[in-house]
C-alpha cells in the first residue's frame, strides 16, 4: 500500500488498497495509524480531493469499521493506488 503524504495539521499520510477496500490513515505525532475497512474507492478519491482533508475524512469515515494498528497492513499481494 502506497502512503500518500498530505497537507494537514492532523493527518500525516493516507493509503488505500482498492482490492481489499482498506483505507489507512497516519496521524502527526502518533505512532501507527487507523485502518478503515469496507471503504469504497470513491470515498478515498473524495477524501484526497477534500479541503480541509482532515475534517472531511473524520466526517466521512466515522461509520466505517476501524481499529488502531501499529503499522499498515501488508498489501503486497494486492494492487494498490
Amino acid at each position: 500500500m502506497r502512503i500518500h503524504r498530505v497537507r494537514s495539521q492532523i493527518i500525516r499520510g493516507i493509503g488505500y488498497d482498492e482490492d481489499r477496500q482498506y483505507l489507512w490513515i497516519e496521524y502527526h505525532g502518533r505512532p501507527g495509524g487507523r485502518l478503515y475497512r469496507e471503504v469504497p474507492p470513491h470515498v478515498f478519491d473524495d477524501i484526497m480531493q477534500a479541503s480541509p482533508i482532515d475534517a472531511y475524512a473524520n466526517h466521512v469515515l466515522r461509520d466505517y469499521p476501524s481499529d488502531y494498528r501499529s503499522s499498515p497492513p501488508d498489501t503486497t499481494a494486492s494492487s494498490s493506488c
